[in-house]
């Protein structure tokens, strides 16, 4: 009997720490689908450029400043957004949303609208 109980807790811990090895992935994945929904939403690819709607991407979160986009990479295209503090964007998403994925931001030391020499962008779990 006492060998049962020991084989379930092993199986349960097992269990809890696959999951929990997978956790990150599945919310990085539902990431990507939010951003690939606002890169359908805002963008249109030209030949050599991209046209972005400020606009609707200004209506979806006040807080955008740019775009940053890395050509012949169709992963790395992600919303700017600015924030008064270095915390807020690391654990919130583009539209407001709970995310440890979080969005790329403007250091507060910086100027958002990218008139410094340097402007310092930070972003972790890029999709």
């Amino acid at each position: 009997m006492k060998r049962k109980i020991v084989i379930v807790f092993c199986l349960l811990v097992a269990a809890f720490s696959l999951y929990k090895y997978f956790e990150p992935d599945m919310e990085i994945n539902e990431a990507k689908h939010k951003y690939d929904d606002i890169i359908n939403e805002v963008i249109e690819e030209k030949d050599d450029h991209l046209d972005i709607n400020f606009e609707q991407l200004l209506a979806q979160n006040k807080d955008t400043v740019g775009w940053i986009y890395i050509p012949n990479t169709e992963q790395f295209s992600y919303p700017i957004v600015r924030s008064y503090d270095n915390h807020e964007y690391l654990i919130t998403g583009f539209n407001g949303e709970d995310s440890e994925v979080g969005v790329p931001f403007v250091d507060t030391n910086c100027n958002y609208d990218f008139t410094d020499f340097n402007t310092l962008i930070w972003g972790h779990y890029t999709v």
